[in-house]
């Protein structure tokens, strides 16, 4: 009996000539258990009296391992726009920095289905505005809508009433020079379950500043490695 494996983006099996692609962005392991069945099922194979038990093992547990290697996680980028209201005034130190829209933008359908898991390895912080140039922001992540809105430059706190929802805390330190208005932290350690599919986050300020211009604009981004 030949047994062939082809690795890329989906994983092709071939037995005897017979032919299963496996889509490993998608696939789980009862789906490569499923495929490979499918494959030793067949009226070619069934009638090779030699095949051993030794290679239906050794088949599905190449495919079991590739899955759960390869298709087991998937690295994806969510990124939200937010857009302060029309002032320049002050923010104090510890302050929140929010959409002028006064409501929640959260990253929307991050986990691959209701109780998924995810990973956040990175996060990212870019602006137009000039006058966050060095300075340092919390972003305060969320596994299901606060309990309250935080309105723009209003102090933040952390609620006791968010204490099952709130996931952590990232620290974000902006550069300065050609840099000042970009932040990054890799931070590969925070693991959430979202109640839905979606993340919320609050943008504090650690410094204070005082803004560049009216209605500047940040784009937060998550880089996050999801499960199955």
């Amino acid at each position: 009996m030949a047994i062939t494996i082809i690795d890329g983006t989906e994983k092709t099996v071939i037995v005897n000539g017979a032919e299963q692609l496996i889509d490993l962005a998608t696939a789980t392991k009862q789906d490569a258990q499923t495929a490979a069945l499918g494959l030793l099922a067949t009226s070619e194979i069934q009638q090779d009296g030699n095949m051993m038990l030794d290679d239906i093992k050794t088949l599905l547990n190449t495919i079991n391992s590739s899955v759960q290697n390869g298709g087991g996680t998937q690295l994806k980028s969510f990124e939200i726009e937010i857009t302060r209201p029309a002032n320049t005034t002050v923010y104090s130190a510890n302050d929140v920095v929010a959409d002028v829209t006064a409501a929640f933008k959260p990253f929307l359908n991050v986990a691959k289905a209701i109780g998924s898991g995810v990973k956040i390895v990175r996060c990212r912080i870019q602006t137009e505005d000039t006058g966050v140039a060095g300075k340092k922001f919390n972003l305060h992540l969320y596994k299901d809508t606060p309990s309250a809105f935080i309105a723009d430059n209003a102090a933040f706190s952390i609620s006791y009433q968010n204490s099952a929802k709130r996931i952590g805390a990232i620290p974000v330190v902006m550069g300065t020079g050609n840099m000042g208005t970009v932040g990054m932290n890799d931070y590969n350690v925070m693991v959430t379950n979202p109640v839905g599919r979606d993340i919320t986050f609050i943008l504090e300020t650690v410094d204070g500043f005082t803004p560049s211009a009216n209605s500047t604009k940040f784009t937060v981004v998550i880089d996050c490695e999801l499960s199955n």
